[in-house]
Formats: C-alpha cells, sequence, structure tokens
C-alpha cells in the first residue's frame, strides 16, 4: 500500500469572528494510494460496488446496518440503511461510473456534519508481465474545508485501513475460493435450470406486471424484487426473465426506450426483506438476447408491448447456499425519462409474495400479491 497525505503547504489565517458565527479557513489537502487485488479489473470493480457491503467494516449506524449500498450510476448514492423503520444515512453521491475502468464520488464520508467536502477517484488497471490477471486499483482523494492536518491525516489512515486491511484481503479470499473455474461465466449452454418461476400461462394471457426502472422517469418510477430459495448450494451462471414495455410502440426489439437493464442479486435483511446487494450487472438492452414470445397485453392490462425473454451470462459466476432467502430485481433503464416505460412480467405463483419501492426511496414494501417471472441458471455444488 503507498500512499501520502499532503495538506495545503500554506499557512491559513486566523478564524474571524462574525457576530455571533466564526469564518473560519478552508483548507486544502489531497493524498494517493494503491493497492494490488488477484483478479482482473471488472471483478476488482465488481466487488468494490456490488459487494461493498460484505467488507466495509465503518458505519454510521450504532450496530450492525440493514444495508450498506454503493449504486455505481451517476447520482447513484453511497449510502447505509439504518433500520427498517428508513433511517437511513448517505455517505457520498457518485458522480463518474465506468465498469472495470473508473469509480468516482463526492461526498464527506466519515466527516457528514462537517464543512468538509471530497472528491475519490478509483481507478482499476491490469497489471501485465508476471503480474498478468492482476488489478491495481488506485485512490485519489481531493479534500477542502474547515479541517486541519492531524484531521486529513487521520482520512487517509481510514482510506488506507479500508483498502489494505478490508478491501484487498476480501477480494484475495473471494479469489480463492472461486478458482479459476468460477472466475470466468461459463456458456449458458453449459447450465441447467436451478429454479423458475414460470410466466403466466397462455398464448395472450399477460398479467399486469410489476414497473421495474432503475432511474426516475414521467411515471411508474418503482424498483421491483422478488425472493426466491435454493433447493442445495448452487453456483448461478445466468439469469433470464420476462417483459413487456408499456406502449411497445417504435422500432427495436421488445422495449425500444429500454437502454439497458441492472440486475442485481439481494440477500435477505433481518426481517425478511431485501438486503444488502450480493450481485450486480448492467448489460445492453440488445446484449441481452430479447426473444419475442407472441403474447401482448390486452384490454384494460397496462402492458400492450409485445413480451420477449431475455437471457444474460453473468460476469462472474456466483455462489449462493441452498434454503436461505434471496432477491432478484431486474431494473430497467429508461432513454427517454418521459418515454415507454417496462413491465417485468407476472409469474405462475409461487408464495404470491414480493417486494417494491419509489426510486427514491430506502424502505422496500412487502406485497402479497403476485411473482415475477425469471429463471437462473448455473450448476448445483
Amino acid at each position: 500500500l503507498a500512499g501520502g497525505c499532503r495538506p495545503a503547504a500554506t499557512e491559513a489565517p486566523a478564524e474571524v469572528s462574525l457576530g455571533g458565527g466564526i469564518l473560519s479557513p478552508a483548507r486544502v489537502f489531497r493524498f494517493d494510494l494503491q493497492v494490488e487485488v488477484p483478479v482482473a479489473p471488472a471483478q476488482a470493480y465488481a466487488m468494490f460496488t456490488a459487494e461493498i457491503g460484505r467488507w466495509w467494516d465503518h458505519h454510521y449506524a450504532p450496530e450492525e446496518p440493514v444495508a450498506l449500498l454503493l449504486e455505481p450510476t451517476p447520482g447513484g448514492a453511497f449510502y447505509e440503511v439504518i433500520d427498517r423503520r428508513g433511517a437511513a444515512a448517505e455517505h457520498a453521491r457518485v458522480i463518474t461510473a465506468i465498469p472495470g475502468e473508473l469509480l468516482r464520488f463526492v461526498g464527506p464520508m466519515g466527516l457528514a456534519g462537517e464543512a468538509v467536502e471530497m472528491v475519490h477517484t478509483l481507478r482499476f488497471a491490469a497489471m501485465e508481465g508476471d503480474d498478468a490477471g492482476r488489478t491495481r486499483v488506485s485512490l485519489e482523494v481531493r479534500g477542502l474545508g474547515d479541517i486541519d492536518s492531524d484531521e486529513a491525516r487521520v482520512v487517509e489512515a481510514v482510506w488506507a485501513h479500508f483498502l489494505d486491511e478490508a478491501y484487498r484481503p476480501y477480494v484475495e479470499g473471494r479469489a480463492a475460493a472461486a478458482g479459476a473455474e468460477a472466475a470466468e461465466a461459463p456458456a449458458t449452454a453449459a447450465s441447467v435450470s436451478l429454479y423458475r418461476q414460470a410466466p403466466m400461462p397462455g398464448p395472450r394471457g399477460l398479467g399486469r406486471g410489476y414497473y421495474s426502472h432503475i432511474d426516475r422517469g414521467r411515471a411508474r418510477n418503482y424498483h421491483h424484487a422478488d425472493d426466491f430459495r435454493l433447493a442445495s448450494d448452487a453456483t448461478i451462471r445466468a439469469i433470464r426473465w420476462w417483459g413487456a414495455a408499456e406502449v411497445g410502440e417504435g422500432g427495436g426489439e421488445g422495449a425500444p426506450n429500454i437502454r439497458d437493464y441492472t440486475l442485481r442479486i439481494l440477500g435477505a435483511d433481518a426481517e425478511g426483506g431485501p438486503g444488502p446487494v450480493l450481485y450486480e450487472q448492467t448489460i445492453a438492452a440488445e446484449a441481452t438476447m430479447p426473444t419475442p414470445t407472441g403474447r401482448r397485453g390486452r384490454g384494460a392490462q397496462r402492458a400492450h408491448g409485445e413480451e420477449h425473454v431475455h437471457t444474460v451470462d453473468l460476469a462472474r459466476a456466483l455462489e449462493l447456499d441452498g434454503e436461505t432467502t434471496y432477491f432478484l430485481a431486474i431494473l430497467a433503464h429508461r432513454s427517454d425519462p418521459a418515454g415507454d416505460t417496462w413491465q417485468w412480467s407476472d409469474a405462475e405463483a409461487r408464495n404470491r409474495r414480493s417486494f417494491s419501492r419509489p426510486v427514491d426511496a430506502v424502505v422496500w414494501q412487502d406485497l402479497i400479491d403476485a411473482d415475477s417471472a425469471f429463471e437462473l441458471l448455473g450448476v448445483t455444488r
């Protein structure tokens, strides 16, 4: 681990009294750190973002938070859900996200409530030669605010801990456990169906479906997640799901206004609802192999577009335990926020339980209504 904290070199002017307040000088500080991990950049990035709740060990909550999430998309939050009442704390806001390459977020982190702002830039670079297959993760922190040299050095020391004593050992452990075979996503053809919630039967009988979007648009601004339990320990290699555009007009296959889909697999929190994100992957709509099913919504049903089935190989294989509750969320990203919305098709009844929440909310609403159509592909362990 390399790094150095460099507070502003010039002496700051003295504080000035302002009647009932005080004008304090702002100070600039900066430091750079780096660490090497034994996985490719895409995996290193995913383990820093989608799996951050598994290794990040400093929390605002007095006890273990319900969830700690980092949403790797511009405008996404790095935040923790403190309890099921809705208490939450935001640490930073993402401004740049290039999967496998760069992540930049702005926020006070542990200095929330102080007059301090910091820009954090993480770069993920593939190493070469004898170190091929490894990634150098570099962190640049640039800060400004009411902070002295000692406090700035504490910030650097905490980040050194996160990278060298939390993140790096976690990645090394995951790499050792997964091995070379699990580190690469095998072809879908080599997988079997591990879990399936089949779409509602009938050539034309689409259910109403649930709206599920990662972004805010003109309407239908919800995240949706459905629970599942595997019969035994298994490795997930691919996901298949069914859905349709609300209107479905215009060119393109399936839902022409949908630019990409984000897949999330979440664990369960203490109360049985969606908890920490265990896996996240975003993939362009055209790369999901959209295949029409020949079914279309009718009459008063809201989904009037033609239903399509989508299949995606995971960027990395995911090991899950049997007889354990997990959740799958499929989140569509609209090209035009004012355009067509997307609905995740209803499935044949499994337990008629799923969860939804407004895009800007942190607490999920427990729904006792219908299940959503998806299938998990992989191999048992």
